[in-house]
């Protein structure tokens, strides 16, 4: 097969032969992959959230000087530092 039509040979949808008994060693090997799919893509927003909260953290024991240096206020950095972590 070859063109548009070669992207839908192994579719079982399209192409009856493509069905076919698996063995438990490729069941196992196709569910460990959607498996850690899942699990990176759930602990990619918990990754975001720790960094805000240690962001948020730091800004707030910074000193007057750090702040000037980054053009804030102590209310501004309070204020930010304030919000929950899942806030952005």
């Amino acid at each position: 097969m070859s063109g548009a039509l070669a992207q839908y040979a192994n579719d079982p949808c399209t192409n009856p032969a493509a069905l076919r008994v698996r063995s438990t060693a490729e069941l196992w090997k196709m569910w460990l992959s959607v498996g850690w799919a899942l699990l990176r893509r759930a602990a990619a927003p918990v990754a975001v959230w720790r960094q805000r909260a240690w962001e948020r953290r730091v800004l707030a024991q910074m000193s007057e000087y750090e702040l000037k240096d980054m053009r804030l206020s102590r209310w501004q950095a309070m204020s930010e530092s304030g919000k929950p972590f899942w806030k952005a």
